[in-house]
């Protein structure tokens, strides 16, 4: 059985203890999501050995943070280090053989108002998310993926259902 654990919050104060309390649950596999300010080395190593010390493997790892989301940023420096955080957590994906995933247009926000859920890209806004998913489809690895998650909880203006982003792709 999969899990990801990006909205459920699991008890244990390290990814070793929450992997315990999933392995006893019936789980086999967590998806760590952690804030790029606060990955470090010792996270690294950690999840090296969690499969080891746990039973539990990792089949999604990403960073977040304040850069998270911002593909779609008018600021080029900006899209830029999106892109190097979206590096960084398809380097580790690679690690672990696992995904990872990305949106090109993120943000957390109130509830209202809501955005438009049936908004498409302009020409100019789908020429530059097919060039970034290009690129950043060369730095995944062997059989790994890169997923690009509809989201319909208000968080993008875009990709909002499978079928846009089957259209998309």
């Amino acid at each position: 059985m999969k899990f990801s654990c990006s909205d459920i919050i699991i008890p244990g104060k390290s990814y070793t203890e929450k992997a315990i309390a999933l392995k006893k649950s019936g789980f086999d596999a967590i998806s760590i999501f952690c804030d790029e300010a606060e990955w470090n080395n010792n996270k690294f190593k950690e999840l090296q050995m969690l499969y080891n010390n746990t039973g539990i493997t990792v089949c999604e790892i990403c960073l977040v943070g304040e850069y998270y989301g911002q593909l779609n940023n008018p600021n080029f420096k900006i899209r830029e280090r999106a892109k190097d955080l979206y590096k960084k957590s398809i380097a580790l994906a690679n690690e672990f053989n696992a995904i990872t995933e990305f949106e090109f247009s993120c943000s957390s926000r109130s509830v209202l108002p809501l955005y438009n859920p049936y908004l498409k890209m302009n020409e100019k806004e789908e020429s530059e998310f097919i060039s970034t998913i290009n690129e950043l489809c060369t730095y995944v690895e062997s059989d790994n993926s890169l997923l690009i998650e509809p989201l319909n909880r208000y968080e993008s203006v875009y990709l909002n259902t499978i079928d846009d982003c089957i259209s998309l792709l």
